[in-house]
């Protein structure tokens, strides 16, 4: 009979980044590919799904799509010209193409039951989709935002200035621009975000923020709210449904800005940042309050894309087998009508003519994918293998420092059909011995479970193993690892573990 055991059975905490594993919460886990369920266990996240489209061109351009945005209408994509998709896929609708070609990634706005585009400097507006229409603004703008009555725009050749479309008795008229309708922000260091919240534009810069507010052209005022740990650029950034400003900030860590100051989550320092996405990579979901960012990995041995997602006051780390272009919805409002739980992400072309790629993620599905799925699949876009997550759970040290032996590992767990033929759930456990006598770390032999995914149901059919360990031998601590996990999520681990007191 084991001397005492540990149960692991709380993972609200979520990801606990780069602590050390002996000082982590007793409620946190470190891992990819897997988040709490509503229901709390911890599982593998479902794969992103292909949306089924027909109609569009191919990829003219690389690095590209130069956009991927959503409004109600459905999902845009900017290729050789504007294609309007469904969520649900189908055939695009193609629209007239701008009148000058695109040369970088451009942006949409919303207005008047219209859409308009900013390319190369130069806004233009779509009456009907066959027919586009030239706005004139008193300087090219390099960025443009829809803030409540107006549009605002930063100036390309003077980047502390904003500009702003007239409202006037008669309404809001986005097509005209007073050539006396701008406002310096602070400095000449250049504006690298604009994100409206209410009643206040936060303009963001490298060294900080300032806020914009009253209104514009008759009694506006500029304040400087913070210094410090600004945006970089507006693809990097998005507004909360808490009403706070979330973004990546000059390193690999994550930002959040609340309208007084910045705070920077060190502990998910994802270490060098790479974000040569054309789209939007930082998104907040209109439902769930799940927040996306994403970044690619530096080094060629990894899986191209890594995804950090906050939901519950928690992290989790997600990989992706592909590259990717952009996420929406970049702004919560552009997403209102998509489907509930659902995001979007474009594969992200490596040659001219390439087809495209559209993924969406069912996050508030909690299950692994299922082939029957609409939003969601067993299976990443462009992967081969069924998503397969791992977690590590914290250390345990002894607290009176006696010598403990992992004699047995007892997992309570759910698993679920994928709809795949011949593909199999899985499970992989490891114990590593933690200040073993004249060792120091001894790791130990991985245990292997495995079934066809086919004797488990959709709704998840609920097991336990029970695995004997010891070969890791004695210790000051140990701890847990699931190296791989598959078509699963956990409910418990249970240790039952041996104390010895002398040194032998």
């Amino acid at each position: 009979m084991a001397d005492f055991t540990v149960r692991y059975a709380d993972f609200k905490g979520g990801e606990w980044g780069v602590r050390d594993p002996a000082k982590a919460d007793a409620d946190t886990f470190s891992g990819t590919n897997v988040w709490m369920y509503s229901s709390g266990l911890l599982g593998v996240r479902a794969g992103t799904k292909q949306l089924a489209v027909t109609g569009l061109s191919t990829h003219p351009i690389v690095p590209g799509p130069l956009a991927f945005w959503a409004y109600s209408g459905g999902l845009v994509i900017y290729l050789d010209r504007p294609y309007t998709i469904p969520f649900a896929g189908g055939a695009a609708a193609a629209s007239a193409p701008l009148p000058a070609t695109p040369s970088a990634p451009l942006r949409f706005v919303y207005a008047n039951g219209l859409v308009y585009a900013l390319s190369n400097g130069v806004l233009y507006k779509y009456s009907n989709p066959s027919t586009v229409v030239t706005v004139t603004t008193p300087s090219p703008l390099s960025h443009i935002v829809r803030w409540g009555y107006y549009f605002v725009g930063v100036d390309r050749n003077t980047p502390w200035r904003i500009w702003f479309s007239t409202v006037d008795a008669t309404g809001a008229h986005f097509d005209q621009w007073g050539a006396n309708d701008y406002i310096d922000i602070g400095s000449t260091e250049a504006i690298t975000s604009l994100n409206p919240i209410f009643n206040t534009l936060y303009v963001g810069k490298r060294s900080g923020w300032n806020a914009v507010s009253g209104v514009l052209g008759t009694l506006a005022s500029v304040r400087g709210v913070s210094l410090g740990n600004g945006p970089v650029d507006p693809r990097l950034t998005s507004v909360t449904t808490d009403n706070r400003i979330f973004y990546w900030s000059l390193d690999g860590r994550p930002t959040w800005f609340n309208g007084e100051r910045p705070f920077i989550d060190a502990s998910q320092d994802v270490g060098i940042r790479l974000t040569p996405f054309p789209g939007d990579t930082v998104i907040v979901t209109p439902t769930a309050r799940r927040l996306f960012m994403a970044t690619e990995h530096v080094d060629p041995d990894e899986v191209p894309t890594h995804i950090l997602s906050w939901a519950d006051s928690a992290w989790s780390h997600h990989h992706f087998p592909s590259r990717i272009g952009g996420l929406v919805p970049g702004n919560v409002v552009d997403g209102s009508a998509m489907p509930p739980d659902v995001i979007y992400a474009v594969v992200a072309p490596t040659s001219v003519g390439e087809s495209v790629a559209i993924g969406s993620l069912q996050h508030g599905l909690d299950r692994p994918g299922h082939t029957s799925d609409q939003y969601a699949a067993p299976i990443d876009v462009v992967g081969t293998e069924l998503v397969a997550g791992s977690v590590s759970l914290p250390s345990y040290w002894e607290p009176i420092g006696r010598q403990v032996r992992v004699r047995s590992v007892i997992v309570q767990f759910r698993k679920w059909a994928s709809g795949v033929a011949g593909a199999r759930n899985e499970i992989e456990v490891r114990i590593d011995a933690h200040g073993a006598y004249g060792r120091g770390e001894a790791q130990g032999e991985v245990a292997h479970w495995d079934e066809p995914c086919e004797r488990s149901s959709t709704d998840g059919t609920d097991d336990s193993w029970r695995i004997n360990v010891g070969l890791q031998g004695y210790g000051n601590g140990f701890q847990l690892h699931f190296p791989k996990l598959v078509g699963v999520a956990l409910r418990e681990a249970i240790i039952l573990c041996d104390v010895r007191t002398e040194r032998t």
